[in-house]
């Protein structure tokens, strides 16, 4: 398994740990994370012992932390196209939290957070699927999914596999190297749509949507953030699927904006907007 791989395992064993308190994860994405933990875990400590390595897992945390500070490398895969999003998402996020500390939102945008947060565990595939497919395969073994398939026509793919639940799931995704832009979609068995997601990159900010099932609806979050200013989400239900953003430029904060809930952090102000009501700190 790559060094890139395995970190993101780590990244999000390590958040479904912290949040473990908090929120009740369903237990096929509970099951599949851990998984994927201790089969890195234990396939590290194998490769240790064969080299004689005597680092302590100290030294392990410290390299993660190292790895997590480096800049952004250009993306040629899925892979590293959805982790250079992910990491940009995330300090996007810690920039809203730091902002909302002393303010009279911060609950809301801690709840708010927390289920952006989450939605990315859904699409924890795409962390392990890079430009050699049968190492992409083998990767998703690691994350508990049975009888991985992947597919390739230029710059869409297709996997297939068995979820933790034995459920048939087919994801498709088609990425754009040159402009860094991504669509995928997750089907269950029955057909129904169980996530579609794109994001775009222009210049230096992102423009991303989500669209999943919840209870008998479905929801959209949408984002907007940049490397260093932006950060802005907005999360409201839907009665269908969202036209596409694949190709568009121009999009900014307002993307996100909608008649149920959103937060925008721009310039140092924090602006968030909840049932009916705006707070601006």
């Amino acid at each position: 398994m790559n060094r890139k791989i395995a970190a993101s395992i780590m990244f999000f064993a390590m958040v479904l740990a912290l949040l473990s308190g908090c929120v009740s994860t369903p237990k096929d994405v509970t099951d599949i994370i851990e998984d994927a933990a201790q089969s890195y875990a234990g396939s590290q400590s194998n490769e240790d012992v064969a080299q004689g390595d005597s680092s302590d897992s100290q030294d392990a945390v410290d390299n993660f932390e190292e790895d997590a500070d480096e800049p952004l490398m250009p993306a040629s895969n899925p892979s590293d196209g959805y982790d250079n999003y992910l990491t940009v998402k995330g300090d996007a996020m810690d920039r809203l939290t730091e902002a909302s500390e002393n303010a009279d939102s911060m609950m809301t945008v801690t709840m708010g957070l927390l289920g952006i947060s989450m939605v990315d565990l859904s699409l924890i595939t795409l962390t392990a699927f890079g430009e050699d497919l049968q190492a992409s395969e083998m990767a998703m073994g690691f994350l508990g999914l049975q009888n991985v398939e992947i597919t390739g026509n230029g710059n869409d793919y297709t996997i297939t596999y068995i979820d933790a639940d034995g459920v048939d799931v087919q994801q498709t995704c088609k990425y754009d190297p040159q402009k860094d832009q991504m669509t995928s979609t997750i089907v269950n068995a029955d057909g129904t749509v169980a996530m579609f997601f794109e994001y775009v990159h222009n210049d230096d900010a992102y423009a991303a949507q989500y669209y999943y099932p919840v209870d008998d609806t479905y929801q959209i979050i949408r984002s907007y953030f940049d490397m260093d200013n932006i950060a802005a989400f907005g999360i409201f239900a839907a009665s269908e699927q969202p036209g596409s953003i694949i190709g568009q430029t121009g999009l900014d904060e307002e993307f996100v904006v909608n008649e149920e809930s959103y937060m925008i952090l721009k310039d140092g102000q924090l602006t968030v907007f909840s049932n009916g009501t705006t707070s601006t700190n």
